[in-house]
């Protein structure tokens, strides 16, 4: 049963959960009553460059993000920190678990969302007819965030009143019965599995066992801006010297 949430916020090098990388990672654990229990929080060395103007708007240089930690370095931290888990963010809009998800499979860490449920904090008061967050924290603590606040403890505390208001009990809480989302399947998009079977699920060979398209489309698909994930199961499934998963982790 998962009794402990945990509140993600990323800072990201694009919008691409596929070509961009991570390099901020917050994350606050907060008991199945809704108290804080502890944050972690880093930049993170996303072994690209950013731009000048990214620079400027991070306030943070590359040479700084170079001596950061490699995701590598902090996925076990991360995955303390959100495994069996309630996980939430601040809105449907971000594409977070997308991109955690995408850096830990880059890693060797296939962790499956699948059954898991995502709080949506912005969707519930938006809801409540609420605003942002500044407006929801004062609505609910009657004061202004204080200064160099902590994001995503500041997403748990007000979660935790929007339970309150909703008359929900913490450690039961059906997040279903409010808003909520499965995780995001980057999988099923595009590749699924029948009958011991591997099939294509977009474009010209939708529904065709992957087996029987022509390589030239394989290659097209292993050399191209796909998730990590779908080249390991296709490559898995061909069983084919000729497609060799290191090739392609770089496309």
């Amino acid at each position: 049963m998962k009794e402990e949430f945990t509140f993600i916020q990323i800072i990201t090098t694009g919008p691409n959960p596929i070509l961009d990388r991570i390099c901020y990672i917050s994350l606050s654990v907060f008991n199945k009553s809704l108290n804080h229990r502890e944050t972690y929080s880093t930049w993170v060395n996303p072994e690209k460059k950013i731009s000048e103007n990214f620079e400027k708007f991070l306030g943070i240089t590359n040479q700084e993000l170079k001596t950061s930690p490699k995701f590598s370095e902090i996925s076990s931290q991360v995955m303390r920190m959100i495994k069996n888990k309630k996980l939430g963010v601040f809105s449907s809009e971000t594409k977070i678990l997308d991109f955690i998800k995408e850096e830990l499979f880059n890693i060797g860490i296939d962790y499956n969302y699948k059954n898991s449920d995502l709080i949506l904090v912005k969707d519930i008061e938006e809801a409540l007819q609420g605003k942002n967050i500044e407006h929801m924290y004062f609505k609910y603590y009657d004061t202004k965030l204080p200064e160099n606040f902590d994001y995503t403890k500041v997403i748990g505390e007000v979660f935790k009143q929007q339970c309150i208001l909703l008359n929900k009990e913490f450690d039961k809480f059906d997040i279903k019965e409010v808003i909520t989302r499965d995780f995001y399947n980057i999988s099923e998009s595009y590749v699924y599995e029948k009958d011991n079977k591997l099939f294509f699920n977009f474009g010209r060979h939708k529904d065709k066992d992957v087996a029987t398209v022509n390589k030239n489309y394989i290659e097209w698909v292993l050399y191209n801006e796909f998730p990590l994930k779908i080249k390991k199961l296709i490559v898995d499934y061909l069983n084919d010297e000729q497609f060799n998963i290191d090739r392609f982790k770089n496309y």
